[in-house]
């Protein structure tokens, strides 16, 4: 992702102007995953062009600030109300991982922590 020298603030995706400052000075910076689930989304179509079986996604808020969307590793639609009533009474925490899907493509998923 990308970091604006000017006023620290990160961008996903990157911009070539800051939405903040207006600043376009920039530098690459690693995010390390870490995040706390908001929201989950249910997909009974899967994922396009890769698999047709139904998926649950995780929004969450990464630590660096930013907000995401990903496939929750392998959750299944029927836990879902486990899930919300997890998320009802704790923060749930997420790790953002990067996955091979096939030989071609690599795919990121938020892993449930805890």
């Amino acid at each position: 992702m990308r970091r604006l020298k000017e006023c620290n603030t990160v961008e996903f995706p990157p911009v070539p102007v800051c939405h903040e400052c207006g600043g376009m000075e920039t530098e690459w910076v690693d995010m390390d995953g870490d995040g706390e689930l908001l929201a989950f989304p249910f997909s009974p179509m899967g994922i396009t062009n890769f698999t047709k079986e139904p998926v649950v996604s995780g929004f969450a808020k990464l630590k660096e600030g930013m907000y995401y969307c990903a496939v929750i590793e392998n959750m299944k639609p029927e836990e879902q109300p486990a899930l919300l009533e997890r998320l009802k009474k704790e923060t749930v925490k997420v790790e953002l991982v990067v996955t091979a899907l096939n030989e071609k493509y690599n795919f990121p998923y938020f892993r449930l922590l805890g």
